[in-house]
């Protein structure tokens, strides 16, 4: 292997996502967020309730963080317990609430993923009668609208 090879891989820095969607024994569903890169290891675990999505109890495990101030946000992430995921401003709910100084960035982007993906096996409706499901996101002015089997 040459140098310039060997200066590039170490050059690379790797970050890992994964998120997870696991039913529990009590009914509800736990929901992990983790992510992980040389500076960090979060999990963010989430149980919500299988009909409304509804959060019920959230724990946030910082392992590895760069700044004393990241873990900060535990306090203000524990406000989101009895928000939905569902709720179509969720989002804006996730921004007045751990984003900004009053949270961590990463912490943020996590739960927005984990919101994403668990919507693949937590969907907000049932099939319409064509068997299609609507997936409903957040357009930048705060306004719900249907990503999913858009006209034209």
């Amino acid at each position: 292997m040459s140098t310039n090879l060997v200066r590039l891989y170490t050059a690379i820095k790797m970050r890992e996502k994964r998120i997870f969607v696991e039913p529990e024994e009590n009914g509800l569903r736990r929901i992990t967020a983790e992510m992980t890169d040389e500076f960090h290891h979060i999990q963010i675990h989430m149980w919500v309730e299988d009909q409304r999505l509804k959060i019920i109890k959230i724990h946030l495990d910082m392992r590895k963080y760069p700044e004393p101030t990241c873990i900060k946000c535990e306090p203000n992430l524990q406000k989101l317990v009895g928000t939905s995921l569902q709720h179509p401003n969720f989002r804006h709910r996730l921004l007045r609430t751990v984003g900004g100084e009053r949270g961590c960035f990463h912490v943020l982007e996590l739960l927005h993923e984990a919101q994403d993906y668990s919507r693949a096996y937590l969907w907000d409706q049932r099939p319409d009668e064509g068997g299609h499901y609507k997936i409903s996101t957040v357009s930048q002015e705060g306004k719900v609208r249907c990503i999913a089997f858009k006209k034209g």
